[in-house]
């Protein structure tokens, strides 16, 4: 890639993390938790905003490298997470966010029976299970245990 590229690239990444840190600070009292929500179906991203409106901050990423990229530079109260994403595992992105936020709660959110609970726990993290499909109102009570 060329510099003018990355240069490019890390000028917009930066305005979308400002962006992010203020729309965080409008949509919500500060008192409020910070969730970071990682999916790659918009319909669902746009539904748990929803169903967490008033119970937490939320971010919505649809790529995982992305998302990443915003928790290192916002520090997150709990992370909500698909398991099976197209660009990187659920499991895959849980080891890498272990890397630069140890200890952030995961909400593994699959529709898998046997979720590998046990590759999550090697994160250090405290993780839970959300099988899919939910409904918002066991979306919006995992969360609040994950902050509890």
């Amino acid at each position: 890639m060329r510099v003018a590229t990355l240069v490019a690239k890390r000028a917009a990444l930066s305005a979308e993390f400002a962006a992010i840190r203020a729309r965080c600070a409008d949509e919500a009292p500060a008192r409020l938790p910070l969730v970071l929500v990682v999916d790659d179906d918009p319909t669902q991203l746009m539904l748990l905003r929803e169903a967490l409106r008033g119970t937490a901050r939320v971010v919505l990423q649809r790529y995982p490298e992305d998302a990443l990229s915003v928790a290192l530079e916002v520090d997150f109260d709990a992370v909500l997470l698909d398991i099976h994403m197209p660009e990187m595992s659920g499991y895959e992105f849980a080891r890498r966010l272990h890397e630069v936020r140890p200890g952030a709660p995961i909400i593994a959110a699959t529709g898998d029976d046997a979720v590998n609970l046990h590759a999550l726990n090697g994160t250090g993290a405290r993780v839970l299970h959300l099988p899919k499909p939910f409904r918002m109102d066991e979306a919006r009570r995992m969360v609040e245990e994950a902050l509890a």
